[in-house]
């Protein structure tokens, strides 16, 4: 009965294992009790030592800029040219004796003394030339022609120096024909017979006039020898014009007059002359006379259709002098009507 009871307790446990019962463990062997030590003693801390205070830095400088550097000025990209050197002047003077021409390519021309133009000699003048006249005396002795022609681009200048006549002339001979010019600074530009056209020209500083000329006159012309054109220029600060014994038309129409310093004047001097025709300008800043007949022969003017800048006709008459002023000479210029407004072909200040 002991034999079968073992296997089977055998049988049982390993049945138990199997099925996951919890094994017993062994009762721990019990451990001899600490012999308890004596408490260390204790350990005293140095009280901590004073450290000094740290030096306080100053904040590190900025270092001081360095100086910008100057500058050096840049090289233009164009050096300047050197300036040209003064343009020699062709030196004039004498006798004329066949046709010749004063070209732009040798201007300026200087008169060093009177050019003489014999009857049947034509001069003539290129646009852009100019021709100084330094010295005292005329500019021309004309029995022949001039013909200058300059351009609105290109003008042909004539200056007197302030002690020059332009042109002077001789009884019945020389014929002067200008347009697009400048006189200026002499004592006048025509002095005083042949005859003349001149267009789109400006006549400025003239302010001897003609020491033979009624009243210090910049043109005058006596018996002209064919008809007489002044149209379409500047007078500033200059003499007048005068006829005398014209047996041709006598034109002065559609010019400036800008405190002109003595009068247009029909000087009269022979009888059943034309009427001199005044007409078209424009009077600007005039002090004194701007229209005047002369008691020789009764000469008249037509000076209708200019502009006076007013419209006042006692201010006009004020300057005027006819036969309201002088009973001698027998006429009176016709004025009216009268522009209120400068003619549009008339140059302008």
């Amino acid at each position: 009965m002991k034999r079968v009871l073992l296997p089977i307790l055998v049988i049982g446990v390993l049945l138990l294992s199997a099925c996951g019962a919890p094994s017993v463990e062994a009762p721990p062997s019990e451990q001899p009790a600490p012999t308890p030590e004596e408490p260390a003693a204790p350990v005293e801390t140095p009280p901590p030592t004073e450290q000094p205070a740290p030096a306080i830095e100053a904040p590190p400088t900025a270092p001081e800029p360095a100086p910008a550097p100057t500058p050096e000025p840049m090289p233009s990209e164009k050096p300047e040219p050197p300036l040209p050197p003064a343009e020699a002047a062709t030196e004039v003077g004498g006798i004329i004796s066949s046709n010749t021409t004063w070209t732009a390519e040798k201007s300026p021309y200087e008169i060093t003394e009177t050019i003489q133009i014999p009857e049947g000699v034509t001069l003539t003048i290129e646009p852009g030339v100019i021709v100084n006249k330094p010295a005292s005396g005329d500019m021309f002795l004309l029995m022949g022609t001039i013909r200058a022609h300059g351009t609105a681009q290109e003008s042909i200048v004539f200056d007197g120096g302030g002690n020059s006549t332009i042109v002077g002339t001789h009884p019945g001979h020389g014929y002067g024909d200008f347009e697009f010019g400048v006189f200026k600074n002499g004592y006048s530009l025509w002095d005083r017979w042949g005859h003349l056209t001149l267009r789109y020209s400006q006549i400025i500083n003239l302010t001897t006039g003609s020491q033979k000329a009624v009243g210090g006159a910049s043109i005058q012309l006596d018996n002209p020898s064919g008809e007489v054109n002044i149209e379409y220029n500047r007078f500033i600060n200059t003499g007048g014009i005068v006829s005398y014994s014209s047996r041709y038309e006598f034109n002065v129409r559609y010019n400036l007059f800008l405190r002109v310093i003595s009068s247009i004047c029909n000087a009269g001097g022979v009888t059943q002359q034309p009427e001199m025709v005044v007409k078209f300008n424009s009077f600007i800043n005039i002090e004194g006379t701007i229209l005047s007949l002369e008691p020789v022969l009764s000469p008249t003017m037509d000076a209708t259709e200019n502009y006076w800048g007013t419209t006042d006709t006692d201010a006009i008459d004020l300057k005027i002098h006819d036969g309201k002023d002088d009973v001698r000479i027998g006429s009176y210029i016709t004025y009216m009507p009268i522009l209120t407004s400068p003619h549009p072909s008339t140059p302008t200040p």
